[in-house]
């Protein structure tokens, strides 16, 4: 069952990824996806709480599961590679800079929901997602150009 919950997360999630590459507004589309992505793993926090434990007990769930993780990594560095050719993001101050932020995102993902439960139970699902999206979407403003880090802030 936990497998069969984890293939329906993971088509969910690639479906998201396809609508994300057809958005022209770099700012409006990173909100957009990581707003629908949160959405998406709040449904399954259940899975997301448990990660760790389920992990552990499921030899080919954690192969499954550290597979996608590459194909996300991808996901994310051609991301950031046309956003630095776009002028969306700033080139590297050091080398594989990006592959770090890329880990510190997969942190935050994997773990965002448990800190919600912890600190903001008793909270509709709408301000949980909004306040979540809301701090990692800030992450990223010190990898935007200035250019859009002024139009970011202007949104805020």
């Amino acid at each position: 069952m936990v497998d069969a919950l984890h293939t329906e997360l993971l088509q969910k999630a690639v479906a998201l990824n396809v609508l994300v590459k057809t958005s022209e507004n770099f700012i409006e589309s990173l909100y957009n996806s990581t707003k629908m992505g949160f959405e998406i793993l709040y449904d399954y926090r259940f899975f997301m709480i448990d990660l760790n434990e389920i992990l552990k007990e499921n030899a080919s769930l954690k192969s499954v599961f550290l597979e996608v993780e590459k194909v996300r990594s991808k996901m994310y560095k051609d991301v950031i590679k046309k956003g630095i050719i776009q002028g969306n993001f700033r080139e590297e101050l050091y080398e594989n800079e990006y592959d770090s932020f890329i880990e510190q995102i997969k942190i935050y993902s994997d773990s965002w929901i448990t800190s919600a439960q912890i600190y903001h139970s008793g909270t509709t699902k709408s301000d949980v997602i909004d306040h979540y999206v809301g701090l990692f979407i800030k992450m990223f403003v010190p990898y935007f150009t200035e250019n859009i880090q002024t139009q970011f802030l202007k949104m805020l």
